[in-house]
């Protein structure tokens, strides 16, 4: 089975009915911000483990959304690296752990 390593930055645009994103067990390392920043708020469910997310500078964007629904089973993903991230929930990450990087 081919697995998806990455997603195009235009990918959700024109799809505003969107509840659910579902990217389980691929090979994504990059949420980018065109990619996802603009639908992840309306989203019911957002499962995106199993995949190797690099929570680096390039994802502190995700701190700046509302991820307050993100809670339960719906809403699910885990950074793999860097180390002093890996296994650490999206839902969890805070500016703390980018106080490193340039805006």
């Amino acid at each position: 089975r081919q697995k998806i390593e990455t997603l195009p930055g235009d990918l959700f645009s024109n799809m505003p009915a969107l509840k659910e994103i579902k990217l389980v067990g691929n090979l994504i390392e990059v949420l980018s911000k065109d990619t996802f920043a603009s639908i992840l708020p309306r989203l019911t469910t957002f499962k995106i483990h199993d995949n190797p997310i690099k929570c680096g500078c390039s994802i502190h964007w995700i701190t700046s959304i509302d991820r307050s629904r993100w809670r339960g089973p719906w809403y699910t993903g885990e950074c793999k690296s860097p180390q002093e991230l890996e296994g650490k929930e999206l839902k969890d990450l805070n500016n703390s752990y980018f106080q490193h990087c340039r805006e």
